[in-house]
């Protein structure tokens, strides 16, 4: 049984593993803007929209974990943004897509990079 779940798990690994570049978070995050505005997406683009803003709201989250962590050893330069509480999932989905728009020289990067840039472009630690 316990060889079953191991494969099992081994088989579920590559789709957990997900690193995406610039492009594909800006086609799905586009996609995820669109449906929270109410217009039309295809439910084969669900997965993506998904892990667009699932991605998202985990940098968010690492980035407040990384901040509280340094305050609690007392340094205060490390804070890479500080994106407000009231910030939805839907309107910090906005930002990234616009900072990629207004960089699209930086689509070959990594997706998890390109989204810590945008939020500390758009919610720098004061």
């Amino acid at each position: 049984m316990k060889i079953i779940a191991l494969l099992f798990a081994i088989l579920l690994l590559p789709s957990v593993s997900y690193a995406g570049d610039g492009n594909e978070l800006l086609n799905n995050c586009t996609k995820a803007s669109k449906a929270s505005d109410g217009e039309d997406v295809s439910s084969s683009d669900y997965f993506g929209m998904g892990t667009c803003m699932g991605m998202i709201r985990g940098v968010i989250d690492a980035g407040d974990i990384i901040n509280a962590s340094a305050k609690l050893r007392g340094y205060t330069k490390q804070n890479l943004y500080c994106v407000p509480v009231e910030v939805s999932n839907v309107q910090a989905t906005r930002v990234v897509v616009k900072y990629l728009k207004a960089h699209p020289e930086d689509l070959h990067q990594r997706d998890t990079t390109l989204t810590v840039l945008a939020l500390k472009e758009a919610f720098p630690c004061k």
